[in-house]
């Protein structure tokens, strides 16, 4: 199996994760692979999918982990931020910044 794309998502509860639709459209199977593992746990398929937005949450029966809570505080000017994420395939990259 070739691999045609890759991404960064993160977990929402136990067996679902939040990625780009970008990152999985007209792919064939689907595999998430969780920073400093090298097990691939399969997808499902989806439980939505937002187009406009480019976010899908992906059903991963197999997946377990921390979750990231949401917060609906708005950001201001200057608030530190952070950015996880697979650059150009280098997998776990954290990085800060200000908004």
């Amino acid at each position: 199996m070739q691999t045609l794309s890759l991404g960064s998502g993160f977990i929402i509860e136990d067996g679902l994760v939040v990625t780009n639709v970008h990152v999985i459209e007209d792919a064939k199977s689907v595999f998430v692979k969780q920073t400093n593992s090298s097990v691939e746990l399969k997808s499902t398929g989806y439980v939505a999918i937002d187009r406009v937005n480019d976010l899908v949450i992906l059903k991963v029966p197999s997946l377990t982990g921390q979750s990231l809570s949401f917060s609906n505080k708005e950001q201001e000017i200057g608030e530190v931020i952070f950015v996880a994420g697979n650059p150009s395939g280098l997998m776990g990259t954290f990085s800060d910044g200000i908004s």
